[in-house]
């Protein structure tokens, strides 16, 4: 097993995957207090997403003491937020990558734990099935299956993915690029790619667990108001696959009376006007301490892929994103 400054030098390779190609806010980071902390926090965003979507609940996990990495999931961050590279995401690309993320975290903490948010959700699960290290995951919305795609339908759905052409859909098809303005998600998603997380979810739910140690604990946050991911699938992996295999099981649901997006800690997104209500609600579940209303309004509206569209059009964009890396010494 690698110490704590082998881990460092296997996040480094992570970060070696962002090339000139990635925006360098949306590249794997590192918060570190230059040592070995009694927790390390791994943050995984979510689907055509990026790293910078995680940056407030980083900062908080590091000024409450833990180390924390923050990997870009492969093809995601891209300068292009039109490329098609996420046609390459497969089931072995997650799981390769989540290994790696998994191995370079083991020494920067005492304690492992693992918390994604929609893909990144998916990503935690399989995590904490099947790694022993991992002491606790959170899946936040997990993309297990989408909302408006029944279960049936998944086998034949794979199987014509793997022999048709890719298709791009917009997320929104009425306000295209306008539906991600102030964010550095894509605007579109991969057919291929949503194929390839249903397929990691089948493969999770028919492979054992070869875990030889209990997990020690799995989170599950749903939200009542989340038109992106289906509640009861998520409620069933987790019952099925990782309730047995842990020493604790809670389960968090966030009411539809607050309206959250599916990117509920996306401080740029959708929820931007309701972040306070976001962090009131959200943090305490993770064991954080909410900051107090108005003191977090994340980065400059206007910033992303597409600053001049939207309710913040005409805003310069920032040049000052901060950089989980300021914090780190290694």
């Amino acid at each position: 097993m690698a110490d704590f400054h082998g881990c460092l030098d296997l996040v480094d390779r992570l970060k070696e995957l962002d090339g000139d190609d990635v925006v360098p806010a949306c590249g794997t980071h590192l918060l570190c207090h230059g040592r070995q902390t009694d927790e390390a926090v791994v943050l995984l965003h979510g689907f055509t997403n990026a790293p910078v979507q995680c940056r407030e609940l980083a900062e908080a996990f590091f000024d409450q003491g833990a180390n924390v990495l923050v990997p870009r999931i492969p093809f995601h961050g891209l300068v292009d937020p039109f490329a098609e590279e996420m046609s390459r995401l497969t089931p072995d690309v997650l799981t390769d990558f989540t290994d790696k993320v998994v191995d370079a975290s083991l020494c920067l903490g005492k304690r492992l734990r693992v918390i994604g948010l929609s893909l990144g959700g998916l990503l935690a699960a399989y995590a904490g099935k099947n790694r022993d290290e991992v002491a606790e995951v959170g899946l936040i919305a997990p993309f297990f299956q989408p909302k408006a795609v029944p279960v049936w339908i998944d086998a034949p759905f794979d199987e014509a993915m793997k022999a048709l052409p890719d298709h791009y859909n917009w997320w929104n098809p009425k306000l295209h690029q306008v539906e991600v303005a102030g964010t550095f998600a894509y605007p579109k998603f991969s057919l291929k790619a949503v194929a390839a997380q249903i397929h990691l979810r089948r493969h999770l739910e028919l492979t054992p667990s070869p875990r030889t140690t209990k997990l020690g604990r799995v989170l599950l946050l749903l939200n009542d108001a989340d038109i992106a991911v289906r509640a009861d699938v998520a409620r069933r992996v987790v019952a099925e696959q990782l309730v047995p295999i842990a020493e604790k099981a809670d389960e968090e649901v966030i009411e539809a009376s607050y309206g959250f997006t599916h990117d509920v800690w996306e401080p740029n997104g959708d929820n931007r006007e309701k972040m306070d209500a976001v962090r009131d609600r959200l943090w305490p579940v993770l064991g954080l301490t909410a900051p107090a209303h108005g003191s977090l309004s994340g980065p400059t509206p206007g910033g992303g892929y597409f600053p001049d569209l939207g309710p913040w059009a005409g805003t310069p964009a920032p040049d000052d994103w901060p950089t989980f890396d300021a914090h780190c010494a290694s």
